[in-house]
């Protein structure tokens, strides 16, 4: 009896393991295909705005975020912080010159 349940259990993770595995494969293979992005928002003292930087950063696969500021911004670790006027030479040499 006790032997029957064991291996009900030991099939369980078997196949939790197959199936980790299986997704794993799948989605390397989906995100090595995924073309790069970008997102450009303006940095703002709101909550929401650093749950939607949040967000994108754990959503979007392949994606640099450049958030705007003013002056010195330190509230958005997962996006690269430019200034306004530095906004297009950023844009030029690290966005288009990188492999």
């Amino acid at each position: 009896m006790f032997s029957d349940v064991y291996m009900i259990i030991l099939t369980a993770f078997a196949l939790l393991g197959l199936f980790c595995l299986i997704d794993g494969i799948i989605m390397s293979i989906r995100f090595s295909a995924a073309p790069r992005t970008v997102t450009v928002m303006v940095a703002e003292k709101s909550f929401s705005t650093y749950n939607t930087v949040q967000y994108i950063h754990n959503t979007l696969y392949n994606n640099e975020i450049i958030v705007i500021s003013e002056g010195d911004c330190t509230d958005f670790p997962m996006a690269t912080v430019v200034q306004e006027k530095d906004l297009h030479r950023y844009i030029t040499n690290a966005l288009f010159t990188k492999n």
